[in-house]
């Protein structure tokens, strides 16, 4: 005799109120079984879809990032360009192409490297001093301007101008500190 016989047996001593609490009881724990295991899915789903929105939050913040990394990698391209353009020129063969452009090259006195550093980044830093001597205060501010606008790579940390007085006339002597930049020998 087999399992099923067995349970078939059973059932068949059962009375008919017996067979219908079985039954109600069967049917009380399939429902129960279904309700669980629709709520088990329910969670499941919930949970892939918090997931989802997870990974998408994580795919828009890389994108952005990315983004933003396309722009800062396209700005130092542009940068590194404008450097390698000017690193044959020395700064004071540019001022002094410049003073001649403007025809001030008699006032002004050799440019003067103080200091390099050398930064993590890969960019050398010269600090410089320009010295133009008794020009007329506009002469002085053109200068001032065409450098800084000369596309040449560099900053202006200082402009001191000194009133003085040439063939009894008011002039101003200019003292420019300032800072270029090329990059770096690599090294190995």
């Amino acid at each position: 005799m087999g399992l099923r016989s067995t349970v078939e047996s059973q059932l068949e001593k059962l009375s008919p109120r017996d067979k219908k609490l079985l039954g109600g009881l069967a049917a009380f724990f399939g429902v129960g079984a279904l309700l669980l295991l629709t709520a088990t899915l329910v969670g499941l789903q919930r949970s892939l879809e918090a997931d989802v929105r997870d990974a998408k939050t994580a795919l828009m913040t890389v994108q952005t990032k990315q983004a933003e990394f396309d722009i800062a990698d396209a700005r130092l391209k542009a940068q590194e360009a404008r450097l390698k353009q000017f690193e044959d020129t020395a700064l004071p063969a540019h001022v002094e192409a410049l003073a001649d452009q403007m025809g001030i090259k008699d006032g002004l006195r050799d440019a003067q490297r103080s200091e390099v550093v050398e930064h993590e980044v890969g960019v050398q830093q010269t600090k410089w001093r320009v010295v133009l001597k008794g020009r007329t205060y506009d002469e002085a501010v053109n200068f001032v301007l065409s450098l800084e606008n000369s596309g040449y790579p560099l900053k202006i940390e200082t402009a001191r101008f000194k009133s003085v007085t040439v063939k009894r006339e008011p002039a101003v002597d200019l003292t420019l500190d300032l800072y270029t930049f090329k990059l770096a020998e690599k090294q190995g």
